[in-house]
């Protein structure tokens, strides 16, 4: 008796989890533009590749620190190396 209720409560508990789930429905922000502020743009290097290396703060800050960057071309992007597109199709 105690297997089977066990069974059912874990049958009950998934079908909740799996309606909760796919119920809602999700929305992003609308992207206007992108603050540049922290953006150090560089480039083209000889094989006509830019870099966008992005920092925590304004780059001239001494305390500025970076976890990266992004590489691209320009068949790829302009400057910064990426696009805001909104409403794009799926």
């Amino acid at each position: 008796m105690a297997m089977k209720r066990s069974k059912s409560i874990l049958y009950s508990s998934l079908a909740l989890a799996v309606a909760g789930l796919s119920s809602g429905t999700a929305s992003a922000a609308q992207i206007t533009g992108w603050n540049l502020d922290n953006v150090l743009v560089s480039g083209p290097d000889s094989d006509g590749v830019y870099y966008s290396d992005v920092y925590d703060k304004a780059p001239v800050d001494s305390a500025a620190s970076t976890n990266g960057y992004i590489k691209y071309d320009l068949v790829e992007g302009a400057e910064p190396g990426l696009k805001v597109v909104n409403d794009a199709p799926l």
